[in-house]
């Protein structure tokens, strides 16, 4: 095994669209780990004692920053990409911003602040007396898609802006392979969000993420597959809640049969009893997202071997 390293400060390392035509900074074998030093989403645009005026200089093609592409060798279309998130370290201060007409409220902006984070406390200092928990995931991770250049926003069946709060340190996310060798990116580093991310931004902040990326054969994965210690998730991408929530569902009744061997009425039954439906983020137009879990606990002791079978 060996470890690489992706710095925040060479721009090589640096785009702002999915492309299978983006050459790989970075080629390692499965198995490997990556410290990426991922930029802030704006890509470092807003400086700690940023004013509102920065607001006005921003520059949106700069938005969700990513780092890469890694190239995983031996990765092809049927495999999936395993990223284990080994450890995420944020810079110690973050900011929150909104900017007229975006977001589910649209009254507000422009507005933006910064906040301290105390990494050893793990809390952000919000103001005096509220604190946010400290709980650290990366917005955008995913494979280069099929179908030529896509922008960063909308995230997709190849993952990219899930925006999931629960894609922790100890989880492992599951992608399915559009392109040999994968290109993996990511970026968007959040210190904490509710899901949602109402105002547009969660509270925004650099990471340096160390990540362990691996092959499994899943050819029947079409989409997001998270692992957290105690869930299984699945997720849905779509202009409407309703288009969203069916496809993370659907998702979630096919992985359903697949470690239970339940059939799919049974499968529908179980979910509607032990499913819980969450959402990721209703502000990424124009494809909102959601997540679909289930607990381990409900679960065959051996379901994670049923992956494979």
């Amino acid at each position: 095994m060996t470890t690489y390293r992706l710095a925040r400060d060479d721009d090589r390392n640096i785009h702002y669209a999915w492309d299978a035509a983006r050459p790989p900074v970075l080629t390692i074998a499965p198995g490997d780990e990556v410290v990426v030093e991922a930029r802030s989403g704006e890509d470092d645009q807003v400086q700690r004692h940023s004013g509102t005026e920065a607001l006005d200089s921003l520059d949106l093609s700069r938005l969700h920053a990513l780092s890469g592409p890694i190239e995983v060798k031996g990765a092809r279309p049927g495999h999936a990409l395993v990223i284990d998130v080994l450890d995420l370290d944020t810079a110690d201060w973050g900011f929150t911003m909104m900017r007229p007409g975006a977001g589910v409220l649209t009254g507000f902006g422009p507005w933006l602040r910064s906040y301290p984070i105390d990494r050893r406390r793990r809390v952000i200092e919000i103001a005096p007396a509220v604190q946010v928990p400290l709980a650290p995931f990366l917005g955008q991770m995913g494979v280069a898609p099929l179908g030529g250049p896509q922008p960063t926003i909308p995230p997709g069946t190849f993952g990219g802006n899930i925006d999931c709060r629960e894609a922790v340190a100890g989880t492992r996310l599951r992608l399915p392979v559009f392109v040999p060798g994968a290109l993996f990116s990511c970026g968007d580093g959040h210190a904490a969000q509710g899901d949602g991310e109402v105002c547009v931004t969660a509270v925004e902040c650099a990471i340096t993420a160390r990540l362990r990326l691996g092959l499994e054969p899943l050819d029947w994965l079409t989409g997001p597959l998270l692992e957290t210690s105690d869930a299984w998730m699945t997720f849905g991408a779509g202009a409407t809640h309703a288009a969203a929530i069916e496809q993370a569902l659907t998702a979630m009744l096919d992985l359903l049969g697949r470690l239970t061997g339940l059939e799919p009425e049974a499968a529908y039954a179980l979910a509607s009893a032990a499913v819980d439906v969450r959402v990721n983020q209703v502000v990424n137009l124009p494809k909102l997202g959601f997540r679909a879990a289930i607990s381990k606990a409900v679960l065959p002791s051996d379901a994670a071997e049923r992956l494979t079978s």
